[in-house]
């Protein structure tokens, strides 16, 4: 009985994953003195591995930003949130930055004319 309980360690100890907080913000760009029209919702990633121990690529935000933007076909996102996810199987393991939000388009309001 005690062999079942120490594979069962040993199983759960190399196969794993887990999810962590990263972060929010409110915006991803300036927004300035522009006007601001929403899109609807946007998602993007950005994975690195590491094989051995030894890193593989870069797991980097601001390409999962970007990703994000692009795939909305937009200027910026609001209401920004990132999150890690992380999946190891023995000596391989995989880690991954999700960024969502809302994605926006910026255009500028007109100047204003007129006497003061």
């Amino acid at each position: 009985m005690k062999k079942r309980y120490i594979l069962a360690i040993i199983v759960a100890a190399a196969f794993g994953g887990c999810t962590s907080p990263g972060g929010i913000t409110s915006s991803t760009h300036y927004l300035g003195n522009n006007m601001v029209t929403a899109k609807g919702p946007a998602e993007g990633t950005q994975t690195h591995y590491r094989v051995l121990f030894i890193p593989v690529g870069k797991a980097d935000l601001d390409e999962a930003i970007y990703r994000a933007v692009k795939s909305a076909q937009a200027d910026a996102l609001i209401n920004v949130r990132w999150y890690r996810q992380d999946f190891t199987v023995l000596l391989f393991s995989m880690h991954t930055i999700i960024v969502t939000g809302e994605a926006v388009t910026l255009s500028e309001l007109p100047a204003e004319t007129g006497k003061k």
